[in-house]
């Protein structure tokens, strides 16, 4: 639809397509982006009258974490709509926790707010898939990103070839996308099923890697 071509440009736009996206700004610095900013999506999946479905998981709600220290929440996005305070009623917060404990960042002691600390943490345990709140506990542990990595990658792999899930970085082009399209649709339950069945044990947690070159070739 026109609606969601016109979300998925300016998304690509603001991210990592175009001299004034996020990523070329930060190239143009000298700045590789991964070193700093990475995207991520969530997905789930589930057996519905004993057919494999598949869904992107959507939350409205906003949320940011810094440092484990702050956190920012609410419903409120950054247009007139929800900050007017004559339209949308909406609202979000701030919370600095008073309440500091030891941790740990990058491998080094690092002091964080004991609410903040858990929240991430929790989040992180669900969506990642962890066995443990210990396992999450250092966010940017060399170790843990290698993983945290590797994880969304092979989620993402594993919804690719069950689903010919989209959006998806391996569809470039319409071209792509309408050869996904068909393969799915002739693909037979018991085929879905036995492919399903064959690999989804493998998935871990949410979290797949976030679409960036979704259509890039396609002028939207």
């Amino acid at each position: 639809s026109a609606v969601l071509k016109t979300q998925i440009k300016y998304q690509q736009e603001t991210i990592s397509k175009g001299k004034n996206s996020l990523c070329q700004l930060l190239v143009e610095e000298g700045i590789n982006p991964d070193d700093y900013i990475r995207f991520y999506g969530l997905r789930q999946h589930d057996l519905f009258n004993s057919v494999p479905k598949h869904e992107i998981i959507y939350i409205h709600s906003k949320l940011m974490i810094v440092d484990d220290r702050k956190v920012i929440m609410g419903s409120a996005n950054i247009n007139d709509r929800s900050m007017l305070g004559t339209r949308d009623s909406e609202i979000a917060i701030l919370i600095e926790d008073e309440d500091i404990i030891k941790s740990k960042m990058g491998g080094k002691p690092f002091l964080v707010g004991r609410m903040p600390h858990a929240l991430r943490t929790e989040i992180f345990k669900e969506h990642y898939g962890a066995d443990s709140l210990e396992e999450v506990d250092d966010p940017i542990d060399p170790h843990f990103l290698k993983e945290f990595e590797a994880r969304a990658k092979r989620n993402t792999e594993i919804y690719r070839e069950v689903f010919r899930a989209e959006p998806d970085n391996s569809q470039t082009s319409i071209k792509h996308l309408k050869q996904d399209r068909k393969e799915f649709s002739e693909m037979g339950n018991s085929e879905l099923l036995s492919t399903y069945g064959r690999l989804i044990g493998d998935l871990r947690g949410h979290f797949v890697e976030y679409p960036l070159y979704f259509l890039k070739d396609y002028n939207l």
